[in-house]
């Protein structure tokens, strides 16, 4: 993936705002556990955690964890191809990129590496494509949150989610 398709993926994820957001409902904090990640180096000395992601037993999906990203993304390809139940209107989203309009759609039975998530409505939209790695979505601060703590080892690609 090129460096502008991944800083225009991140920055759209970071920088979104929503508009009639309803909150998430999750009724209890996930398990901890360590994911194991992948550190892809891009230009500019950008760098870039890709984890695996599982929903309803298929996958692994590359996610790009993204600790500035306010809301959890999944391509609609996939959530497509998952037929995941939409939740809801379309919401408009804001990043550096311009406006685009995401569905929310509800996950259950998911995920990161072998750490459950929670039960959530994220967003679906359609991430660039043709980059390398091809990202299927992104793991943002409204899943990463439900832990006490995050902690980001770049050298070894450890996730410790506690």
């Amino acid at each position: 993936m090129t460096r502008s398709r991944i800083l225009t993926v991140l920055a759209l994820a970071a920088l979104a705002v929503s508009t009639g957001c309803t909150s998430l409902s999750l009724d209890r904090s996930p398990a901890p556990g360590t994911v194991h990640a992948r550190v892809v180096d891009g230009a500019g000395g950008a760098r870039l955690l890709v984890v695996p992601v599982y929903i309803s037993s298929q996958g692994p999906y590359d996610f790009a964890l993204d600790t500035g990203a306010a809301r959890s993304i999944v391509d609609s390809r996939v959530a497509s191809r998952l037929r995941l139940p939409t939740s809801g209107t379309e919401q408009t989203i804001t990043g550096v990129s311009g406006t685009s309009e995401a569905a929310r759609v509800r996950v259950t039975s998911w995920r990161v590496d072998t750490v459950a998530l929670p039960d959530a409505t994220i967003l679906s939209l359609r991430l660039p494509s043709g980059g390398s790695p091809e990202l299927s979505g992104l793991l943002g601060s409204d899943m990463l949150s439900r832990f006490r703590t995050v902690t980001i080892d770049y050298q070894t690609g450890a996730v410790t989610l506690s």
